[in-house]
């Protein structure tokens, strides 16, 4: 077993990256901190340590493209329902006044038409929300095949609607 040594500040860092390094490589503990002479405490130590920060990261990460797909959700899905409204359509066109003055007035005449919506808007924020779903695991099944019990965020958040976003 290596002898323990006081590591500076800029050694503890690269022995991290080395560490961190050899880890995901699947080297063992002991392996790590004789390659590195330090102690196999030290290495599970920094190990730890590495993993808080990979969560802090994974974290950040999550909640970054968590924002993003609601965004594409809210943008998508009021999209769609503006695709949804009725196209109107304005006309105006001049015809002959009365004969007294001779002038001419304009006839305005409007139409509307109703839409059925973009399908392709619908699928965009049905997207979106399948990928929020899934980074929450709200329909994530078990062995064997049910659907397991969620925690209570996820239960929020399977009731959410537009408005919510």
């Amino acid at each position: 077993m290596p002898k323990s040594r006081q590591r500076s500040d800029t050694e503890r860092l690269a022995d991290r990256r080395t560490i961190s390094e050899l880890y995901l490589q699947g080297w063992n503990q002991t392996d790590i901190a004789d390659k590195l002479g330090i102690d196999q405490s030290t290495v599970s130590r920094d190990i730890k340590t590495l993993k808080g920060e990979w969560l802090k990261q994974r974290n950040g990460l999550a909640e970054e493209f968590e924002a993003k797909y609601r965004l594409i959700y809210r943008e998508a899905y009021l999209a769609w329902l503006r695709s949804k409204e009725d196209a109107v359509t304005e006309t105006q066109e001049a015809i002959e006044g009365d004969s007294a003055s001779g002038k001419q007035r304009p006839k305005v005449s409007t139409r509307r038409e109703g839409q059925s919506g973009n399908p392709a808007l619908l699928v965009q924020a049905q997207a979106a929300l399948k990928a929020i779903r899934e980074m929450f695991g709200v329909d994530v099944k078990n062995d064997a095949g049910s659907s397991e019990e969620k925690p209570f965020i996820v239960k929020v958040i399977k009731g959410m609607g537009i408005d919510d976003l």
